[in-house]
């Protein structure tokens, strides 16, 4: 008899853990600073325009446009682009397979919907018209499955948007397909994390909460400061802890590891079993 896997047993696509590891995070930790200062201009301009786009009606953001003509054709596009949530279909040109082809046409569309695959599309496209849209797909790990609204099942196939001041990227190549590494940053519940078993012990039990930050490590405004009143710290009712995913293409491997702290192994190491493009659109 197949023996069945927990949710904890998989975090991203279908990876596998990796006995020995193959990453110098030390190494990384010295690379990224450099790469994520190279994006400080494009986030930048990014919260500017959106700014416009808001609005001074939007909070208190202060930026004056009486009539927002941004605004109207954005809006346009997206419904344009995305107007209803997508569906797949399943056929097959064999008659003894049809039953078997609706089935599967059906728990797709299903799953489409209970992760709002709609919602992430439109998402995506508003990102791409001011910048640029990314979206990240993999089985949800137990710590993610509050991104999106509690939307997501831990152990389940989930599609998930990265905003853009999150990503991180390789800036030393000439072309996307060459970058050495690709990842992006997330906060999740300290609790969770220390709590799955899936990452590893020796440094989960270390790990501290991360203190709510109003901007990026270069020193630019994070994008949800825009219509904020108070512009000083702030608390938050839960403890969270700052992670980075890094998903490198020669290795086939994706590791998790603290981002704001100074450990010298990750917290996760995984093979890469999916798509040649990794986990990242």
């Amino acid at each position: 008899m197949r023996k069945s896997h927990s949710s904890e047993a998989f975090a991203h696509g279908s990876q596998k853990l990796v006995a020995k590891t193959r990453i110098d995070l030390r190494k990384l930790r010295d690379v990224m600073p450099r790469d994520y200062g190279e994006l400080q201009s494009f986030r930048e301009n990014r919260i500017a325009h959106i700014a416009e786009y808001l609005g001074s009606h939007y909070g208190t953001n202060p930026v004056e446009n009486p009539v927002n003509v941004i605004s109207q054709f954005v809006n346009s596009v997206v419904r344009h682009l995305v107007g209803s949530d997508p569906r797949g279909l399943v056929s097959t040109f064999d008659r003894t397979l049809r039953p078997f082809a609706e089935a599967m046409q059906d728990d797709m569309n299903q799953r489409l919907k209970a992760m709002r695959y709609g919602d992430i599309l439109r998402r995506s496209v508003l990102d791409s018209i001011f910048l640029l849209g990314i979206k990240r797909r993999a089985i949800t790990a137990p710590a993610e499955a509050r991104f999106g609204g509690y939307a997501l099942v831990a152990g389940q196939p989930g599609i998930i948007n990265i905003d853009f001041e999150d990503f991180i990227c390789d800036m030393s190549v000439p072309c996307f397909e060459e970058c050495e590494y690709k990842g992006h940053f997330y906060n999740c519940r300290l609790d969770d994390v220390k709590k799955s078993k899936l990452y590893k012990a020796s440094v989960r039990r270390e790990l501290q909460p991360s203190p709510p930050k109003l901007f990026n490590d270069g020193g630019d405004p994070k994008i949800n400061t825009l219509g904020m009143r108070a512009m000083g710290s702030y608390d938050r009712y839960e403890e969270y802890v700052r992670l980075c995913e890094v998903y490198f293409p020669y290795y086939k491997t994706v590791i998790t590891f603290d981002a704001d702290g100074d450990f010298d192994e990750p917290l996760l190491e995984q093979d890469w079993v999916g798509p040649d493009c990794g986990p990242y659109e």
